[in-house]
C-alpha cells in the first residue's frame, strides 16, 4: 500500500498549489507573481508525479478510487444543499413572535 501513499501525497501537492494560485488570484496579487509560483511548483510536482505514476498499478489506483468516491459524495451534497435553499425561505423571528403572543394569552386563559 506504500505505492498509494507516495501517489496521493503528490496529488496534495498539486491540489495546494493550484488552490495557493486561486487565492491569490482573488486577492490581487500580480498575475505575473502567480505564473512564477505555478510554473516553479507544477515543474518540481509534476516529476514528482511522473516518477509516481508507475506505482499506480501497485496500488495507487486504490488512491484514485477513494478520491473518486468523496469527491462524488461532496459534489452530490453541494449540488443538493444548494437545490435545498433553493426553496427555503427565512422569515425574522419578530413576526413569528407578533403572533405568538395573543396565542399564548388564549392558552393561560383556559
Amino acid at each position: 500500500m506504500e505505492a498509494a501513499y507516495g501517489l496521493s501525497i503528490t496529488i496534495t501537492m498539486i491540489m495546494t498549489t493550484l488552490l495557493l494560485s486561486y487565492y491569490l488570484y482573488q486577492k490581487k496579487v500580480d498575475l505575473r507573481l502567480i505564473i512564477l509560483l505555478i510554473t516553479v511548483f507544477l515543474t518540481i510536482e509534476g516529476s514528482f508525479l511522473i516518477a509516481n505514476l508507475d506505482k499506480f498499478s501497485n496500488g495507487g489506483w486504490f488512491t484514485l478510487l477513494l478520491a473518486s468516491f468523496f469527491f462524488i459524495i461532496m459534489y452530490g451534497w453541494y449540488f443538493g444543499r444548494k437545490l435545498k435553499n433553493r426553496y427555503v425561505t427565512y422569515i425574522w423571528i419578530e413576526s413569528i413572535l407578533n403572533y405568538s403572543k395573543p396565542l399564548l394569552m388564549i392558552s393561560l386563559c383556559q
